[in-house]
């Protein structure tokens, strides 16, 4: 399937901003429930997201994309460090040619 540049920078936003606003207290959300969401997305870390961020990271040519899955990478590597993929391969490529 295509990836489109849209798709791509969209998808990439969400995931930029997820981890925080999950454990936000300014949304209205029920303690037990803003931790349940937590941790279900800290479950995921390690076998959807940093896979997603790596596959993602391949195809992020231009600056703007490039920017946008480093903010991602770091919101989700932050949110739950100890992940297993926290640091793929691909994702790390792209930070070297950021630098």
């Amino acid at each position: 399937q295509a990836v489109t540049a849209a798709g791509m920078a969209c998808l990439l936003q969400i995931l930029a901003v997820l981890p925080d606003e999950c454990t936000s207290t300014q949304l209205s959300i029920h303690p037990n429930r803003r931790a349940a969401v937590a941790e279900g997305l800290r479950r995921a870390a390690s076998p959807v997201v940093f896979p997603a961020l790596d596959t993602l990271a391949a195809k992020a040519h231009d600056a703007h994309a490039q920017i946008l899955m480093m903010e991602a990478l770091a919101a989700w590597t932050s949110f739950e460090p100890g992940a297993q993929g926290s640091c793929p391969s691909a994702t790390l490529g792209a930070a070297v040619q950021v630098l």
